[in-house]
């Protein structure tokens, strides 16, 4: 992950966490998206409140709620961890984050369970995705096409079956960050 250092310099990376988030998965993608010089923010339901990982090892003021959070404040959405996209996908604001986010061609990354929110977004017809085997299902009933993959990458959404395949995700989001950034140059 060093060979990404630098590259995305100046983007902003907005992570969706709620309380008993993954706390080793977002050090591990904040670290490596961070690293590569990108602003990182917190979405979650409210911005007022701590939130802690399920550890109880790493606590995090939120940047934004999100009723405050507009696409324009971010390029990216990362959508990290089971924990978050199964208190979120019943939250309206949440989905509609994450449905203007696809409308408008914004990378968004969602990682084990995180393809969840897409689904309530309506946002997966037609598109090829990966995620826990436990959500193929309702992934194939929302239109999706679910890939049986670590790691799967369709135009500007990247899902991933599990926090393992961080590296992947930081390696396929650069290129797509610096196609976007020679676009609109």
């Amino acid at each position: 992950m060093g060979r990404l250092r630098g590259l995305l310099g100046g983007n902003r990376i907005a992570f969706v966490l709620e309380r008993d988030f993954d706390g080793a998965n977002y050090t591990e993608l904040r670290g490596c998206l961070g690293g590569a010089g990108a602003n990182v923010m917190v979405v979650s339901s409210d911005s007022w409140s701590e939130i802690t990982d399920r550890d109880r090892s790493l606590s995090i003021k939120p940047d934004l709620s999100f009723m405050e959070a507009e696409v324009g404040v971010f390029d990216v959405l990362v959508i990290g961890d089971d924990s978050t996209a199964r208190q979120d996908k019943s939250r309206p604001d949440a989905c509609r984050l994450v449905s203007e986010t696809m409308r408008f061609n914004k990378p968004l990354v969602a990682v084990g369970l995180g393809p969840e929110l897409l689904i309530c977004a309506n946002a997966l017809k037609g598109r090829k995705v990966t995620g826990l085997p436990s959500i193929a299902d309702a992934i194939r009933l929302a239109g999706g096409m679910f890939k049986k993959r670590s790691v799967v990458i369709d135009g500007n959404l990247i899902t991933a079956r599990s926090s393992g395949s961080v590296g992947k995700i930081c390696d396929l989001l650069a290129p797509l960050l610096r196609g976007r950034s020679a676009e609109a140059a």
